[in-house]
């Protein structure tokens, strides 16, 4: 059974690179139209603006072996091996026709100046028929009358000149050369289409190389390639300057949709699973590289733990470059920073910040310290996220790159597990490889890997997120405007508790008590009376949360 599993294993993943191939091709068409195009256009306007008229006449002639067998009744009788040694005759006579010697006597038969090796390349001798005793010469000039002097100069000449190099059969003329009428076509077409095809094989060689030089990885199968568990994958959506900041996508954002916050979710139910498995309660966010979203997906992390009720705080452990509290617009104060507690100058509890509209805590850093690595694998890590794990369900560690400084890597021993973060086509494959071996040679827990960024055109086949969400954005409400109108309208309306319609929605009390604070400053009722009973909000207009 064993043999036949792997069998299976090699063909599928034949089959899935060829069907990455096509993929490749499908992408890249536009680059192979245009080398095809390019190619094409070029060979047609070489061949028109640079044609020659060429002249071609040809002759003929028939070559017999000398070899005569007398049957019985006194008749010549041609066997087999006759015909055959005449092919094999016919065939050396080409060449002995195209000899220097030969061409040599053809010049000065016609008076030419010209060397041996441009008359033989105006002709070419071949038998009409392969594998029979008949050879055509055929001779290509720019003039006509030249074109048939030189084939029949050769059929005059041959004769002699073959009986005076091998011993010879018979050689007759079967057709003289005649003087051409107009000159051969140019080969437009032909030469077209050969640069066109030329193109072609040009263009998908060149794809090719981009997909084999592209090393980074692409979707959630070449994630389980090198070893990991696939937690989910981050649809890509782009960031938006906003007062003039910038502000990273966030599943309360109006400009994300339902593709962007669901795989949220299912990343969260992904993660709640594994956890339980491994009783893991403080995640360690870890990436190889700058840039790849680890901050903007703990933060996101932590809000959708946060809409289940959970306690939930987020760390900024990247001492080097801190960014959590620059991405939430909050304001630290240098002083109460994780640096300053890990040094026993700040208690934590000064320092933590609750964000009230995503109903999570951040223990933000400000200060620099001059041995980050050392402060995070310190006792009073260990020490403080003890103590936070009593106060906390979820305690998430943003940590700076794994592969390019050691700092995650010197943290990792303290957390419950780690959580890959990939962004599609970045890293490339060996680095995230360096990146995962290096936390296990620590003895670290590796939960799994999260592709961020996946923009579905980039992915693969298979992989179509833009069709996943306007096939399912119908059936479930994403954070639009009209959705908040809906959520706050059935809040004002009593028909649930504040707690009761935030399980409902699955969002936290304090995002819908903004949104309704929005809403009360904002929106415009009109309401008017019904004969069925009482007054019934009618419209609500000019509100954007």
């Amino acid at each position: 059974m064993e043999p036949q599993n792997k069998k299976s294993k090699i063909n599928d993943e034949t089959y899935v690179d060829f069907r990455d191939i096509l993929h490749a091709i499908l992408k890249w068409w536009w680059m192979i139209a245009i080398l095809v195009i390019v190619f094409s256009t070029a060979a047609y306007f070489y061949t028109k603006y640079t044609y020659r008229p060429i002249y071609t006449t040809s002759a003929s002639m028939i070559v017999n072996s000398k070899q005569i067998k007398i049957d019985g009744s006194g008749q010549q009788v041609y066997t087999d091996n006759d015909v055959t040694l005449s092919r094999t005759i016919a065939d050396s006579y080409a060449v002995i026709m195209t000899s220097d010697r030969m061409m040599e006597l053809v010049a000065k038969d016609l008076g030419l100046n010209l060397p041996a090796s441009t008359l033989r390349s105006m002709v070419v001798i071949t038998p009409i028929v392969e594998n029979t005793e008949i050879l055509s010469i055929v001779v290509h000039s720019p003039e006509p009358q030249m074109a048939a002097k030189i084939a029949n100069s050769i059929m005059k000449m041959a004769p002699n000149m073959i009986s005076s190099t091998v011993e010879v059969g018979s050689i007759k003329v079967i057709d003289y050369a005649k003087i051409p009428s107009y000159p051969a076509p140019p080969q437009t077409a032909s030469n077209t289409a050969a640069a066109g095809l030329l193109g072609l094989i040009i263009g998908v060689f060149l794809v090719f190389l981009i997909r084999f030089r592209d090393k980074g990885l692409k979707n959630t199968d070449d994630i389980k390639k090198i070893g990991f568990i696939s937690l989910g994958g981050i649809p890509f959506v782009p960031m938006r300057l906003i007062d003039d900041k910038i502000i990273p996508p966030f599943i309360n954002s109006d400009w994300v949709g339902f593709g962007f916050v669901e795989s949220y979710k299912t990343l969260r139910t992904n993660l709640q699973y594994t956890s339980s498995l491994h009783e893991a309660q403080t995640l360690l966010i870890a990436s190889a590289l700058n840039q790849e979203g680890k901050t903007t997906i703990a933060l996101n992390l932590a809000m959708v733990f946060a809409q289940k009720n959970s306690r939930v705080l987020v760390m900024d452990c990247d001492l080097r470059k801190p960014n959590i509290h620059r991405q939430l617009g909050v304001k630290v104060n240098i002083n109460n920073s994780l640096s300053s507690v890990l040094m026993a100058e700040a208690d934590y509890q000064d320092c933590i910040i609750h964000v009230e509209q995503l109903g999570i805590d951040i223990l933000p850093n400000e200060l620099i310290p001059p041995n980050p690595s050392e402060l995070l694998e310190s006792q009073n890590m260990q020490n403080l996220l003890a103590r936070l794990a009593q106060e906390y369900d979820w305690i998430i560690l943003d940590t700076p790159s794994a592969y390019l400084v050691t700092d995650a890597i010197s943290l990792s021993k303290y957390a419950d597990g780690v959580v890959m973060v990939v962004k599609q086509r970045c890293a490339a494959k060996d680095i995230v490889i360096a990146t995962k071996s290096a936390f296990e040679n620590v003895g670290v827990r590796i939960l799994g890997c999260i592709l961020n960024a996946i923009e579905y055109k980039e992915a693969g086949p298979g992989y179509k997120y833009q069709y996943h969400e306007k096939y399912y954005a119908s059936y479930y409400p994403t954070q639009t405007a009209e959705f908040k109108v809906q959520v706050v309208l059935e809040l004002l309306s009593e028909e649930g508790t504040l707690n009761e319609v935030a399980a409902k929605y699955q969002l936290t009390p304090q995002i819908i008590s903004q949104w309704k604070d929005d809403f009360m400053n904002k929106a415009s009722l009109v309401f008017e009376d019904s004969s069925e009973g009482p007054a019934k909000l009618k419209k609500a207009r000019s509100f954007r949360g």
